[in-house]
């Protein structure tokens, strides 16, 4: 292998920090959006969690019935606490989507005013 050959990786990283920085610009989500889908994903993943562990706590239960209508009463217990689980869980998420938005869009309330040369000629 020859000297001129050889590659430098030092420079690299340098290259790559300054072409993010240069490319932030053009990012389309800010950082309140960006907090917002965390914060978003965050949640889905923690009610996913619970919805999973009642779902096998009613299977457990269920194999514990003695009677058809046993089963029947937990399982319509189970589907009416799902729908209330379900109901409170979009109600979050809109109110995290909420708060992003008037956050994200605070003091940036679009222009109804008509410029100056935007009336064709």
């Amino acid at each position: 292998m020859t000297k001129d050959s050889k590659t430098t990786t030092g420079a690299a990283p340098d290259i790559f920090a300054t072409g993010a920085k240069n490319m932030a610009a053009f990012n389309p989500m800010s950082s309140a959006a960006l907090q917002a889908w965390s914060d978003m994903g965050a949640q889905v993943m923690q009610f996913m969690s619970s919805r999973m562990q009642q779902d096998i706590e009613t299977q457990k239960a269920m194999l514990g019935c003695k009677s058809l209508e046993d089963v029947q009463k937990l399982q319509s217990e189970f589907f009416s606490q799902a729908l209330k689980d379900y109901n409170t869980e979009a109600a979050r998420l809109m109110e995290i989507m909420t708060a992003a938005m008037t956050q994200g869009f605070a003091g940036k309330a679009p222009s109804t005013k008509r410029s100056y040369d935007d009336v064709p000629l």
